[in-house]
């Protein structure tokens, strides 16, 4: 998200950018310990990361996140918009 834009740089700047991936780490942690059941943490995780991976590009492109108020008020329009920015690596 943030390549290509200016980042100011101070002692706060890790802990800015990186607390909520710390926070992520924690929570699923937490979730293995108490929940027991390996797969379901797994398919939970798997699930924020393919919403992460399809969001980060759409986010850098549009300077927002895709959400599904965003899908309904902008339907084929929006659809366009990415459609016409996305292309496969």
């Amino acid at each position: 998200m943030l390549i290509g834009r200016p980042v100011p740089v101070s002692v706060w700047t890790p802990f800015v950018y990186l607390w909520q991936d710390v926070l992520v780490a924690l929570v699923f942690g937490l979730a293995t310990l108490v929940i027991r059941r390996p797969a379901i943490v797994w398919s939970a995780y798997a699930v924020l990361t393919a919403y992460v991976a399809l969001n980060v590009p759409i986010a850098h492109e549009l300077s927002s996140t895709l959400t599904p108020a965003m899908i309904r008020g902008a339907g084929g329009a929006l659809a366009d918009s990415i459609g016409g920015a996305f292309t496969l690596p």
